[in-house]
């Protein structure tokens, strides 16, 4: 297929010569746009990227501290309980992580 203009724009110079642009031009502008979107968002992973990674640390702290407080006063609650709880709750979490992952990076949609 020979590559043509989608949309030709002419220009006439002032020695007569006739330029075509318009397609070309664009094209220009959208990689442009796409390499500073690129850039701005490689600039915001950098920064948020350890934030997130602290958050997800703090959460898996605090989480079975959240559960052994909650069956302190429970009798029935065992010990291995507890651990089997806190071991559901992250796995299911990192279960929904990996799964909204998938949706936010597929590519094919």
């Amino acid at each position: 297929m020979q590559d043509v203009l989608v949309s030709p724009r002419r220009f006439t110079t002032a020695g007569g010569v006739s330029l075509a642009f318009g397609d070309s031009i664009q094209r220009g502008v959208d990689t442009w746009a796409w390499e500073w979107g690129n850039r701005m968002k490689g600039e915001i992973d950098a920064k948020v990227n350890p934030q997130i990674a602290d958050e997800y640390l703090e959460v898996n702290n605090q989480l079975p501290i959240m559960i052994r407080e909650w069956a302190k006063d429970r009798p029935d609650i065992q010990e291995s309980f507890i651990q089997d709880y806190s071991r559901d709750v992250l796995e299911g979490r990192n279960r929904g992580t990996e799964t909204a992952h998938k949706y936010l990076t597929d590519t094919t949609n």
